[in-house]
Protein backbone atom coordinates (compact mmCIF):
# COMPACT_ATOMS: atom_id res chain seq x y z
CA UNK A 1 0.00 0.00 0.00
CA UNK A 2 1.61 3.29 -0.91
CA UNK A 3 1.18 6.59 1.05
CA UNK A 4 -1.88 7.70 -0.98
CA UNK A 5 -3.71 4.70 -0.74
CA UNK A 6 -3.15 4.43 3.22
CA UNK A 7 -4.11 8.11 3.88
CA UNK A 8 -7.43 7.27 1.83
CA UNK A 9 -8.12 4.27 3.46
CA UNK A 10 -7.47 5.35 6.36
CA UNK A 11 -8.66 8.75 6.88
CA UNK A 12 -10.83 9.71 3.81
CA UNK A 13 -12.79 6.60 3.12
CA UNK A 14 -14.19 6.64 6.70
CA UNK A 15 -15.56 9.70 6.24
CA UNK A 16 -16.86 9.10 2.73
CA UNK A 17 -18.42 6.15 4.28
CA UNK A 18 -19.67 7.09 7.45
CA UNK A 19 -17.77 4.89 9.02
CA UNK A 20 -16.53 6.35 12.39
CA UNK A 21 -12.73 5.81 13.69
CA UNK A 22 -10.32 3.14 13.19
CA UNK A 23 -7.37 2.92 15.29
CA UNK A 24 -5.07 4.64 12.38
CA UNK A 25 -7.19 7.73 12.47
CA UNK A 26 -7.93 7.21 16.17
CA UNK A 27 -3.96 7.98 17.21
CA UNK A 28 -3.54 10.11 15.03
CA UNK A 29 -6.04 12.40 15.92
CA UNK A 30 -5.12 11.99 19.83
CA UNK A 31 -1.83 12.98 18.89
CA UNK A 32 -2.46 16.00 16.72
CA UNK A 33 -4.65 17.13 19.76
CA UNK A 34 -1.73 16.77 21.93
CA UNK A 35 0.39 18.80 20.06
CA UNK A 36 -1.99 21.19 19.49
CA UNK A 37 -2.69 21.29 23.52
CA UNK A 38 0.85 21.84 24.09
CA UNK A 39 1.33 24.93 21.96
CA UNK A 40 -1.75 26.55 23.00
CA UNK A 41 -0.42 26.43 26.61
CA UNK A 42 2.91 27.77 25.21
CA UNK A 43 1.11 30.97 23.53
CA UNK A 44 -1.24 31.33 27.03
CA UNK A 45 1.51 31.21 28.35
CA UNK A 46 3.70 34.05 26.66
CA UNK A 47 0.65 36.30 26.79
CA UNK A 48 0.15 35.90 30.47
CA UNK A 49 -3.25 34.40 29.87
CA UNK A 50 -4.28 32.09 32.01
CA UNK A 51 -7.36 28.74 31.85
CA UNK A 52 -9.25 29.55 34.61
CA UNK A 53 -13.34 29.74 35.01
CA UNK A 54 -13.56 32.87 32.99
CA UNK A 55 -11.75 30.99 29.98
CA UNK A 56 -13.94 27.79 30.77
CA UNK A 57 -16.98 30.19 30.59
CA UNK A 58 -15.98 31.56 27.08
CA UNK A 59 -15.38 27.90 25.90
CA UNK A 60 -18.39 25.78 27.12
CA UNK A 61 -20.91 27.63 24.45
CA UNK A 62 -18.13 26.73 21.50
CA UNK A 63 -18.30 23.42 22.59
CA UNK A 64 -22.20 22.95 22.17
CA UNK A 65 -22.12 24.52 19.02
CA UNK A 66 -20.05 22.29 17.62
CA UNK A 67 -22.10 19.79 18.66
CA UNK A 68 -25.05 21.24 17.28
CA UNK A 69 -23.52 22.12 14.21
CA UNK A 70 -22.71 18.79 13.65
CA UNK A 71 -25.87 17.31 14.51
CA UNK A 72 -27.60 19.57 12.24
CA UNK A 73 -25.47 17.92 9.55
CA UNK A 74 -26.62 14.06 10.51
CA UNK A 75 -29.91 15.48 10.76
CA UNK A 76 -29.89 16.67 7.00
CA UNK A 77 -27.90 13.68 6.12
CA UNK A 78 -31.03 11.55 7.65
CA UNK A 79 -33.47 14.06 5.68
CA UNK A 80 -35.19 15.14 9.01
CA UNK A 81 -34.01 18.49 8.10
CA UNK A 82 -33.71 19.98 3.87
CA UNK A 83 -33.91 22.35 2.02
CA UNK A 84 -33.29 26.50 1.97
CA UNK A 85 -30.29 27.36 4.96
CA UNK A 86 -29.72 23.41 5.29
CA UNK A 87 -27.97 23.03 2.46
CA UNK A 88 -24.93 24.61 4.01
CA UNK A 89 -24.93 21.70 6.63
CA UNK A 90 -24.60 18.62 3.82
CA UNK A 91 -22.17 15.74 4.94
CA UNK A 92 -19.14 16.44 3.84
CA UNK A 93 -15.27 16.58 4.70
CA UNK A 94 -15.69 20.46 6.27
CA UNK A 95 -19.09 19.47 8.07
CA UNK A 96 -17.99 16.40 10.25
CA UNK A 97 -15.06 15.30 12.16
CA UNK A 98 -12.21 16.42 12.36
CA UNK A 99 -12.37 19.29 10.30
CA UNK A 100 -15.41 20.58 12.17
CA UNK A 101 -13.62 20.50 15.24
CA UNK A 102 -10.80 22.55 13.94
CA UNK A 103 -12.87 25.08 12.44
CA UNK A 104 -14.51 25.36 15.51
CA UNK A 105 -11.71 25.62 17.57
CA UNK A 106 -9.63 28.20 15.31
CA UNK A 107 -12.61 30.13 15.18
CA UNK A 108 -12.83 30.44 18.87
CA UNK A 109 -8.85 30.91 19.51
CA UNK A 110 -9.19 33.79 17.10
CA UNK A 111 -12.13 35.11 18.84
CA UNK A 112 -10.53 34.58 22.17
CA UNK A 113 -7.46 36.63 20.36
CA UNK A 114 -9.23 39.53 19.62
CA UNK A 115 -11.11 39.53 23.10
CA UNK A 116 -7.58 40.06 24.45
CA UNK A 117 -6.04 42.46 22.52
CA UNK A 118 -8.94 44.49 22.08
CA UNK A 119 -9.76 44.61 25.65
CA UNK A 120 -13.61 43.29 24.18
CA UNK A 121 -14.81 41.48 27.74
CA UNK A 122 -17.04 38.48 27.57
CA UNK A 123 -17.33 38.65 23.52
CA UNK A 124 -15.67 35.09 23.44
CA UNK A 125 -18.65 34.00 25.56
CA UNK A 126 -21.43 36.36 23.63
CA UNK A 127 -20.29 34.93 20.13
CA UNK A 128 -20.70 31.31 21.19
CA UNK A 129 -23.73 31.99 23.21
CA UNK A 130 -24.74 33.38 19.79
CA UNK A 131 -23.75 30.48 17.38
CA UNK A 132 -24.83 28.12 20.00
CA UNK A 133 -28.60 30.03 20.23
CA UNK A 134 -28.21 30.08 16.52
CA UNK A 135 -27.91 26.58 15.80
CA UNK A 136 -30.31 25.28 18.16
CA UNK A 137 -32.94 27.06 16.36
CA UNK A 138 -32.12 25.55 13.14
CA UNK A 139 -32.37 21.97 14.67
CA UNK A 140 -35.50 22.21 16.58
CA UNK A 141 -37.79 21.18 14.11
CA UNK A 142 -35.76 18.04 13.74
CA UNK A 143 -36.11 17.39 17.79
CA UNK A 144 -39.13 14.80 18.32
CA UNK A 145 -37.98 12.89 21.54
CA UNK A 146 -37.71 15.04 24.65
CA UNK A 147 -37.77 11.65 26.81
CA UNK A 148 -34.73 10.32 25.75
CA UNK A 149 -33.35 12.58 27.71
CA UNK A 150 -34.19 11.68 31.25
CA UNK A 151 -32.04 8.69 31.79
CA UNK A 152 -29.13 10.35 31.18
CA UNK A 153 -30.44 13.73 32.74
CA UNK A 154 -31.09 10.99 35.94
CA UNK A 155 -27.35 9.54 35.80
CA UNK A 156 -25.41 12.93 35.21
CA UNK A 157 -27.89 14.14 38.46
CA UNK A 158 -26.48 11.09 40.82
CA UNK A 159 -22.64 11.77 39.86
CA UNK A 160 -23.41 15.25 41.00
CA UNK A 161 -25.11 14.36 44.04
CA UNK A 162 -21.87 11.75 44.64
CA UNK A 163 -19.30 14.19 43.38
CA UNK A 164 -19.84 17.83 44.62
CA UNK A 165 -19.05 17.28 48.17
CA UNK A 166 -15.23 16.46 47.43
CA UNK A 167 -15.06 19.13 45.40
CA UNK A 168 -17.68 21.69 46.75
CA UNK A 169 -17.10 25.67 45.09
CA UNK A 170 -14.12 23.94 42.52
CA UNK A 171 -16.74 24.17 39.77
CA UNK A 172 -14.08 23.42 36.94
CA UNK A 173 -13.21 19.99 38.13
CA UNK A 174 -17.01 19.53 39.18
CA UNK A 175 -18.13 19.79 35.48
CA UNK A 176 -15.00 17.63 34.17
CA UNK A 177 -16.65 15.13 35.99
CA UNK A 178 -20.16 15.80 35.07
CA UNK A 179 -19.21 16.31 31.35
CA UNK A 180 -17.66 12.84 31.30
CA UNK A 181 -20.56 11.73 32.60
CA UNK A 182 -22.72 12.79 30.09
CA UNK A 183 -20.94 11.31 28.06
CA UNK A 184 -20.59 7.83 29.01
CA UNK A 185 -24.36 8.53 29.73
CA UNK A 186 -25.36 9.65 26.20
CA UNK A 187 -23.38 6.67 25.23
CA UNK A 188 -25.31 3.86 27.50
CA UNK A 189 -28.39 5.35 26.62
CA UNK A 190 -28.18 5.81 22.83
CA UNK A 191 -26.65 1.78 21.95
CA UNK A 192 -28.47 0.22 24.90
CA UNK A 193 -32.24 1.44 24.45
CA UNK A 194 -32.34 2.93 21.37
CA UNK A 195 -30.02 0.62 18.42
CA UNK A 196 -26.99 3.68 17.61
CA UNK A 197 -23.88 2.12 17.81
CA UNK A 198 -20.13 3.62 19.19
CA UNK A 199 -17.85 4.86 16.25
CA UNK A 200 -14.59 5.32 18.50
CA UNK A 201 -12.31 2.59 19.12
CA UNK A 202 -11.57 2.50 22.91
CA UNK A 203 -15.38 3.27 23.50
CA UNK A 204 -16.78 0.52 21.33
CA UNK A 205 -14.06 -2.22 22.66
CA UNK A 206 -14.78 -1.90 26.26
CA UNK A 207 -18.54 -1.11 25.28
CA UNK A 208 -18.90 -4.51 23.03
CA UNK A 209 -16.47 -6.35 25.50
CA UNK A 210 -18.25 -5.51 29.21
CA UNK A 211 -21.16 -3.09 28.71
CA UNK A 212 -21.92 -0.01 27.96
CA UNK A 213 -22.97 0.15 31.54
CA UNK A 214 -19.44 -0.26 32.70
CA UNK A 215 -18.33 1.56 29.90
CA UNK A 216 -20.56 5.03 32.00
CA UNK A 217 -19.23 4.05 35.43
CA UNK A 218 -15.26 3.51 34.18
CA UNK A 219 -15.65 6.92 32.62
CA UNK A 220 -16.83 8.48 35.57
CA UNK A 221 -14.26 6.99 37.82
CA UNK A 222 -11.68 8.18 35.74
CA UNK A 223 -12.81 11.53 35.32
CA UNK A 224 -12.83 11.75 39.33
CA UNK A 225 -9.45 10.54 39.42
CA UNK A 226 -7.59 12.56 37.26
CA UNK A 227 -9.74 15.94 38.50
CA UNK A 228 -8.91 14.66 42.41
CA UNK A 229 -5.39 13.84 41.39
CA UNK A 230 -4.53 16.78 39.33
CA UNK A 231 -6.12 19.47 42.40
CA UNK A 232 -3.91 17.36 44.42
CA UNK A 233 -0.30 17.24 42.48
CA UNK A 234 -0.78 19.95 39.75
CA UNK A 235 0.31 23.58 39.68
CA UNK A 236 -3.07 25.42 39.60
CA UNK A 237 -2.83 26.44 35.73
CA UNK A 238 -1.63 23.00 33.99
CA UNK A 239 -4.40 21.09 36.65
CA UNK A 240 -7.03 23.81 34.45
CA UNK A 241 -6.11 22.85 31.28
CA UNK A 242 -6.39 19.20 32.41
CA UNK A 243 -9.50 19.59 33.46
CA UNK A 244 -10.78 21.36 30.45
CA UNK A 245 -9.34 19.38 28.12
CA UNK A 246 -11.31 16.42 30.36
CA UNK A 247 -14.22 18.76 30.32
CA UNK A 248 -14.13 18.83 26.19
CA UNK A 249 -13.68 15.57 25.37
CA UNK A 250 -16.40 14.88 27.63
CA UNK A 251 -18.95 17.59 26.82
CA UNK A 252 -18.58 17.85 22.83
CA UNK A 253 -19.49 14.31 22.04
CA UNK A 254 -22.14 13.75 25.12
CA UNK A 255 -24.28 16.92 24.21
CA UNK A 256 -24.01 15.22 20.10
CA UNK A 257 -25.25 12.27 21.41
CA UNK A 258 -27.97 13.76 23.59
CA UNK A 259 -29.20 15.76 20.39
CA UNK A 260 -28.94 12.74 18.36
CA UNK A 261 -31.01 10.79 20.41
CA UNK A 262 -33.66 13.87 20.90
CA UNK A 263 -33.57 14.37 16.84
CA UNK A 264 -33.88 10.34 16.29
CA UNK A 265 -30.68 10.91 13.82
Amino acid sequence: MNLGDFFFTYYIQPINQHAGYNPVNTITYAVLALISLFFVYKWFEKEGWKFDKGFAKALIPWLLFGSTKRVITDAVYGEALKGGLYNLYQWNWFNVSPAIYVFVAVLFFLTYWAEKKYEKEDLTYKIGIGLFALHILLLFPAIRFWSRLVLPAILVGLVYALTYKFFGEDKLALWAVLAQALDGAATFTATTFYGYGEQHVVSSFIGEAFGYHIFFLLKVVLAFLVAYLVRKEAKEDEGNLILLAVLTIGLAPGFRDILRMMAGV
